[in-house]
Order: structure tokens, then sequence, then C-alpha cells
């Protein structure tokens, strides 16, 4: 029964981080994707949010918030 439970909860992980990236791979991607933001419009701020500035094991998603006074 044990064993069972392990595997289900095993197989429950698996999925739960199917679409999910390692840190380690989406932030070096995150980091280009502002420096490109960075010179290619101008705007005041721009920082990483969500799992990625938490700094998760995982990130789902890369969210980035951008600021400009300029809109276009």
């Amino acid at each position: 029964e044990k064993t069972e439970t392990n595997i289900l909860k095993g197989i429950e992980r698996m999925r739960r981080f199917a679409e999910r990236f390692a840190l380690a791979a989406a932030y070096p991607i995150a980091m280009e994707i502002i420096e490109a933001l960075q010179r290619a419009a101008p705007v005041d701020k721009i920082e990483p949010a969500g799992s990625l500035r938490r700094m998760r094991d995982t990130i789902g998603d890369l969210d980035i918030l951008v600021t400009s006074k300029k809109a276009e």
C-alpha cells in the first residue's frame, strides 16, 4: 500500500512539472529577453516577476514587468 501511494505521488509530481522548466534553464533565457527589451525600446524599468523573481526551482512561464513613460 505504501509503495502504491509513493508511485501515485510520483506520477502526480511528474504531471505537475511536465510543463515547467528548471530555474537554471529558464533564468538565462529570461535575462536574454530582458536585455533585448532594454535595447529595443525606451523603457524605464524591467524586472522579472512571478516564479522567476521568487527564484522557484521550476518556472511555468516567464513573467517580466516593463514600465515606460512613452506609451506606443
